[in-house]
């Protein structure tokens, strides 16, 4: 059994629609404003440019997406996401606000705009690729992981302080940071350090990153889902950072559009990747949404990466026709739509839904395992792991209807009663079991999930079945060797206690016979022929107890026949008047002297133990199959019967031809039913015929 495992997720706050509306109205109110300002600056592109088009795709993105993490649970990363999405948006009104002053001077520059372009998107976006890719994990956090939040937390916010303290525009002009120091060695400090600060915010996302890309490598499938994708969108977003931790002669030659270019193609990754990894199973009713969403973007990111590509490399290699560059870039996205869209949409199923997405994963590894089980129970703990672990379930248990009642016979997990669902097992109309699955702690069972289930329950049902009826037949012949074992001792019994006394003492009046026939053969003679109708009798015995273990007329004849000699032989004796009511039919050797056995030892019963005078057998062929019934008019069984080795021997003859044996009882007698189905009585017939 996979014992239940605390996850941070089992300790996060209950969700709040309310904060998640207020961060979503904050980040995208501020992208409105500073879309809204954009006709009133100067239209034309610069540098510039590509840093407000990331602060504003910050807000917009990360907006939604921290809405998203806080409305299903208020997970630490949720808020982290938050504060880049609402310093994003800043960062984007500063910017524009900025670019309205210089198109329109007497516009007034409001300090705190022009501090918020240069400082609210830092504390944000340094946690996304320090902090947040080490908080995204199941498993609560060592303590070498505390302490590098920690140190991360601490540059942070040292960098922040460092930009808070900036004395910038002094000494051209008056600070507009609040904590401005306004001395000389500060800022000759911080235009030193500037280089340094990068190569600190480049270290410790570079630990974030190999400490992700390590569980990523490490971890079980179910708890490294997402965390590729969280890797490439955190080290994109790193990798726009590190030209400015690069000495100035190394990065002489790199496009100004770079760094922005990467921390956009970054969004390309994060929002599905923080989605998935955090909520798991909670991204019910989006996975469409996230899906084409995500599969559009990165979709147009792909494409544009391969025209802008093809352009650049054949500007260089084809003749200076800028129409036949153009043309050659457009085939190549042309030809390159569909594969992409094609692999793409397999992987982004995968993360979204991970294996649950292509079913056929899901029996490939639990027919994988199937194979190394070495009883049925262990072959249903198999079944149970595998769907839990291709579903990524909570818990699963496994009830099977065995004969003498339902019973678990396998449970994997947690059940946890908040998302708890149970489907029966059924195999040809037949109920065999029933599996009860729930999600993790805090999770719900999404859509797909519970259609995942619904489309392995079959298997597991038949896998169920065939352990329910491989059960019932061991049980079923360890009965039967046990009543035959029963039958030998009573015919032991009867051979050592009857018949052998009966010999010895016809031994013992035959040699007594001998010695008194020469002193007294009046004796002897009587004697004699006291000892033949001894040995009549007994032989007569043997002969019953023969024909009442298998007659020869039940092999030469078929079963009516052997019944109706039955019923004779109690006549002729004077003990039992049987009466039979027949057709002869046609069974298998093996049903015929199960239902002779049943029959005869039901009569036996009635001869001993009924005080009847009457006793009928019936055997019909009807619709239900071959029903044999045997009824007396004595004096009844009691309501709860004893049960002996006859009873238990018609009983497991039954069982043993797949048949169902009842025995009720009243004042008017007592009523032996049997019934054969006709599937069992054919496919035995079938069988017999063919072999």
């Amino acid at each position: 059994m996979i014992a239940p495992t605390r996850h941070v997720a089992d300790r996060e706050s209950p969700p709040s629609l309310g904060w998640a509306i207020t961060v979503l109205v904050a980040s995208w109110t501020l992208a409105a404003i500073a879309v809204a300002l954009v006709p009133f600056t100067d239209p034309s592109w610069h540098t510039g440019q590509w840093y407000g088009l990331v602060d504003l795709s910050d807000a917009i993105v990360f907006g939604a997406t921290s809405a998203l993490l806080l409305a299903r649970g208020r997970h630490p990363v949720g808020w982290l996401v938050a504060l880049c999405a609402i310093g994003g948006g800043l960062a984007a009104v500063g910017f524009q606000w900025s670019m309205l002053v210089l198109a329109h001077p007497d516009v007034p520059e409001f300090a705190t705009l022009q501090l918020a372009q240069n400082s609210a998107w830092l504390p944000g976006t340094y946690a996304m690729i320090m902090i947040a890719p080490v908080l995204v994990r199941r498993r609560p956090l060592h303590l070498i992981d505390r302490a590098f939040v920690a140190l991360a937390a601490a540059v942070i916010s040292g960098l922040t302080l460092i930009r808070l303290t900036d004395p910038f525009p002094w000494p051209d002009g008056a600070s507009i940071t609040p904590l401005a120091i306004e001395s000389r060695w500060w800022l000759d400090t911080i235009e030193r350090t500037t280089q340094a600060q990068f190569i600190v915010v480049c270290a410790c996302a570079s630990i974030a990153i190999i400490d992700l890309s390590r569980r990523w490598w490490r971890q079980s499938p179910d708890e490294r889902r997402g965390l590729g994708w969280l890797t490439v969108g955190a080290a994109l977003m790193a990798a726009a950072f590190l030209p400015l931790a690069l000495p100035a002669p190394w990065t002489a030659g790199f496009p100004d559009w770079a760094t922005p270019v990467l921390h956009l193609s970054s969004q390309l990754f994060f929002p599905a990747a923080l989605l998935v990894a955090v909520l798991r199973q909670r991204i019910d009713g989006l996975e469409v949404l996230l899906g084409r969403t995500t599969l559009w973007m990165l979709l147009s990111g792909v494409l544009l990466a391969i025209y802008i590509g093809t352009v650049a490399i054949g500007g260089q290699l084809l003749p200076t026709d800028d129409g036949l560059v153009l043309a050659v870039a457009t085939a190549a996205v042309a030809v390159s739509i569909s594969p992409l869209r094609r692999v793409l949409q397999r992987r982004i199923d995968n993360l979204v839904r991970g294996d649950v997405s292509v079913p056929t994963e899901a029996f490939i590894g639990m027919g994988r395992r199937l194979g190394a089980a070495t009883d049925d129970t262990e072959l249903l703990t198999v079944i149970a792991e595998s769907v839990v672990q291709a579903l990524r379930l909570g818990g699963l248990a496994i009830e099977v209807d065995w004969p003498s009642g339902a019973r678990r016979v396998a449970s994997v997990g947690e059940l946890s009663i908040a998302s708890i669902e149970t489907r029966d097992l059924v195999v040809s109309r037949e109920v065999v079991g029933r599996v009860i699955v729930s999600g993790r702690r805090g999770e719900l069972l999404d859509r797909h999930t519970l259609q995942s289930l619904d489309d392995l329950t079959p298997v597991v049902a038949t896998v169920v079945q065939l352990v329910a009826r491989t059960r019932e037949l061991t049980e079923s012949r360890a009965r039967i060797a046990g009543a035959r074992d029963e039958e030998r001792r009573v015919l032991r019994r009867e051979l050592h206690d009857g018949f052998g006394p009966s010999l010895a003492g016809v031994a013992l009046g035959l040699r007594a016979a001998e010695n008194l026939m020469g002193t007294d053969p009046a004796v002897a003679g009587p004697l004699v022929r006291r000892m033949a109708d001894e040995i009549d009798e007994r032989i007569e015995e043997v002969r019953t107890l023969a024909r009442g273990l298998l007659p020869p007329v039940l092999e030469e004849l078929g079963l009516v026949p052997a019944i109706v000699e039955l019923a004779e032989r109690y006549r002729d004796v004077g003990v039992l008047d049987v009466e039979v009511t027949a057709r002869d039919v046609s069974v298998d050797a093996d049903i015929r002297q199960a239902i002779y056995g049943i029959v005869a030892e039901a009569v036996r019963n009635v001869a001993r133990h009924a005080d009847a005078t009457t006793c009928h057998v019936a055997v019909v062929d009807g619709d239900t199959g071959l029903t044999i019934t045997v009824d007396d008019d004595g004096t009844g069984i009691p309501a709860v019967p004893v049960s002996g080795v006859g009873l238990r021997s018609m009983r497991e003859r039954a069982e043993g031809i797949g048949a169902s044996l009842t025995i009720e009882g009243g004042a008017n007698g007592t009523r032996v039913r049997v019934v054969v189905p006709h599937d069992v009585s054919r496919a035995a017939s079938m069988v017999g015929s063919e072999q």
